[in-house]
């Protein structure tokens, strides 16, 4: 008797089981959970770490760590290689910027963005791991096919002390692309000729000298050499501490650029 009741058993849960297997075909498809492709509430940030000496940065959005990988002074995230921007929910987020090591002397910052759908937008992290500081600005992108690339321009360098604004100067242009753009500014993006290469190096306002640091090797000069591409949108960014000007120096004075879009 215990028998049969075993073999009812067993024969009831083996039809169960193909019940279920077949409820979870789909003409022989698996199953997926649901994709969001939905972006008409969201906005894209960037983040570009500015800060001088910060060596092991860490992104954080509402409690969660969103950067992944640590991020050093002259970083971007996201990378061009990974996407160009992360998408957030139209509204109010709190950020958190720290080092990753407990026993960093960095100072953790804390503070609201508050975003609006379908924007784009870069936090750029500046001053020093002793008093960080950050600002957002709207990343204006233009997607009009004029065949030209844009560029803008922002200044982090840090000084004790006041600094006139800074030139920048286009080797094949032969002039400012941009002037007196001062400590925390960031220029809106203008349009660039494409596909020709250029050196663009860094003036102190009302000046003919470019500026460059003391020494040898790859830092010794200030300047981004580029070839913009037709749509493209580079933000270029002055930055390190202002009186450190040996080219080995971790606070060295930099110019670099990464993609918007």
């Amino acid at each position: 008797m215990s028998k049969k009741i075993f073999n009812i058993q067993y024969i009831l849960a083996l039809v169960a089981a193909l019940s279920f297997i077949g409820c979870a075909k789909d003409n022989g498809a698996p199953r997926r959970a649901t994709e969001n492709m939905d972006l008409g509430n969201k906005a894209m940030m960037q983040a570009y770490i500015a800060t001088v000496n910060a060596s092991r940065n860490a992104i954080y959005v509402d409690g969660a760590l969103t950067s992944g990988a640590v991020i050093a002074s002259g970083g971007v995230f996201p990378t061009a290689s990974t996407a160009y921007a992360f998408a957030l929910t139209s509204g109010l987020h709190t950020f958190q910027v720290r080092d990753t090591l407990r026993t960093a002397t960095q100072v953790p910052l804390t503070f609201p963005v508050d975003v609006m759908p379908q924007k784009n937008y870069t936090v750029f992290l500046y001053d020093t791991i002793s008093t960080p500081k950050q600002k957002v600005v709207e990343t204006k992108i233009n997607t009009t096919d004029d065949g030209m690339a844009r560029i803008r321009i922002a200044n982090f360098v840090y000084s004790k002390v006041d600094l006139p604004g800074i030139d920048i100067y286009s080797a094949v242009q032969k002039q400012n692309i941009a002037t007196n753009v001062k400590i925390t500014d960031v220029t809106e993006f203008i349009p660039y000729p494409a596909n020709v290469v250029d050196t663009f190096t860094v003036r102190l306002t009302g000046t003919t000298t470019d500026l460059v640091n003391t020494g040898t090797g790859t830092n010794q000069f200030i300047r981004v050499i580029l070839t913009p591409r037709a749509k493209r949108h580079y933000t270029f960014v002055f930055r390190g501490s202002y009186t450190s000007t040996a080219s080995t120096a971790a606070q060295t004075r930099m110019f670099s650029s990464f993609i918007n879009y």
